[in-house]
């Protein structure tokens, strides 16, 4: 299965986590409101979404798959 994140919020702590989601093999589409912060992020593979629901929709997770009550 190919593994797909989408990532909201790169910021001081949201940068290196979404780094170290893509340095593991996932797919990762990243939004934040300032479009210029996740653009670091394309080096690394990362695809950059213009929208939240885009970076929603994008990932392969749902809620019920990962609800643990």
């Amino acid at each position: 299965m190919n593994k797909k994140i989408g990532f909201i919020g790169i910021g001081l702590m949201g940068l290196p986590m979404a780094k170290n989601i893509l340095k593991a093999g996932y797919n990762l589409k990243a939004f934040n409101r300032s479009q210029s912060k996740a653009e670091p992020l394309k080096e690394f593979g990362a695809e950059i979404s213009p929208t939240i629901n885009d970076a929603v929709s994008y990932t392969h997770l749902r809620a019920h798959e990962t609800d643990s009550y």
